[in-house]
């Protein structure tokens, strides 16, 4: 699966979107700290970069997996933005 996770977009609570969220640094940010294997530091600094990277259903669930820590620091809204762009 390919992905894009500059893509994600961030809403306010009244539906605006949020310009330059760069959520994608966050999400890149929580993998490279907690991530359960090294093999995710390279996808990390990809992402962070703002690529598309190719996973493995394997690696979008431990992506999941991050997103979902409480020590991610990820907020609520960012997460179902998160879970709402993987389900597409």
């Amino acid at each position: 699966m390919t992905l894009n996770f500059n893509e994600i977009e961030l809403k306010t609570l009244d539906g605006e979107v949020i310009e330059n969220s760069n959520f994608h640094k966050t999400l890149a940010n929580s993998l490279y700290h907690n991530a359960a294997t090294v093999d995710f530091v390279d996808i990390a600094i990809e992402i962070n970069r703002g690529n598309s990277i190719e996973l493995t259903e394997a690696q979008v669930s431990e992506v999941k997996r991050v997103v979902d820590l409480p020590q991610s620091r990820i907020a609520t809204h960012a997460r179902k933005a998160f879970h709402d762009f993987i389900a597409e």
